[in-house]
């Protein structure tokens, strides 16, 4: 393998392996994780064995149109994804799922980042006790 070119950073994306899509795992999630509130957001977090950390985004229509709901999806992805190494997520087997509160509608980014994040910690160290 090529030594990584000087001044190129290695990818940050979230990679399609990295997200939750069946249905059955959100079920999973809700039924058997770990359940954590924050302002804007709740948060589920249950041990995979997928060997990566996953993240599933829900947000209901009663958010608002489809333009808003995408918002805040991405919003959810990439607070996930400057976060998942400082709270040591990026080597945890866990599946994370966050449903967006109605009331996120109206927030700004910076608010909403800081709830969200400051949710996932209280729910990754909770998880981590179970």
């Amino acid at each position: 393998m090529d030594a990584p070119l000087a001044g190129v950073r290695p990818s940050e994306g979230l990679p399609r392996s990295g997200r939750i899509q069946k249905r059955a795992d959100f079920l999973r999630a809700y039924e058997n994780g770990t359940k954590t509130h924050g302002r804007f957001v709740v948060v589920f977090v249950l041990a995979n064995d997928r060997g990566e950390p996953r993240i599933g985004v829900t947000v209901t229509k009663k958010f608002g149109k489809a333009v808003v709901r995408n918002r805040a999806k991405r919003w959810v992805r990439e607070v996930f994804r400057r976060v998942r190494l400082p709270l040591g997520l990026a080597t945890k087997h866990v599946d994370v799922v966050v449903n967006v509160k109605p009331s996120a509608a109206d927030a700004e980014y910076r608010d909403f980042a800081s709830d969200l994040e400051r949710t996932l910690e209280k729910a990754t160290s909770r998880s981590a006790a179970r």
